[in-house]
């Protein structure tokens, strides 16, 4: 699968992934897998200067990427990696396990106002509300094969 980050300029190095409220790691390399970033971005006139540069981009033979396709492959995710502490999952503890994260296809807009109870109010609550659009983040930025820039 080729990714694609669309950006001002790709950065040397990476931040380290971190935890935030809004249920989405922090830091890493986001992409997507089709236009769908530069699609967004241009309907909400958001970041319009980040898209004068796409970075390509594809995970490592060895790379393991949880994709999240359906609301009980996130009930899994909030299970094992839910942070009672912060109501969120916790991405940190997450990448030792994995390298990246996937949100695949139209899962992304149907858990947009939240899901099943687990037990993690706040969760429950967002969903996943933070991810604009299916998208993929890479907690482990070694696991990157790089491609190929273009303007």
């Amino acid at each position: 699968m080729i990714y694609r980050t669309y950006c001002k300029e790709i950065p040397e190095q990476l931040d380290d992934i971190t935890n935030s409220f809004c249920n989405k790691p922090m830091g890493g390399l986001w992409g997507c897998r089709g236009n769908e970033w530069k699609n967004w971005c241009k309907a909400e006139h958001h970041r319009l200067d980040h898209l004068k540069q796409v970075f390509y981009w594809t995970l490592a033979d060895n790379a393991k990427c949880y994709r999240i396709h359906t609301e009980e492959d996130f009930i899994k995710l909030i299970k094992k990696y839910g942070n009672t502490k912060y109501d969120s999952i916790d991405y940190m503890q997450m990448k030792k396990d994995y390298d990246a994260i996937e949100v695949v296809g139209n899962v992304v807009y149907e858990l947009r106002y939240g899901c099943k109870d687990t037990g993690h109010r706040f969760i429950d609550m967002m969903g996943l509300n933070a991810w604009d659009i299916p998208s993929i983040c890479v907690m482990n930025t070694d696991k990157v094969v790089r491609l190929r820039y273009a303007k």
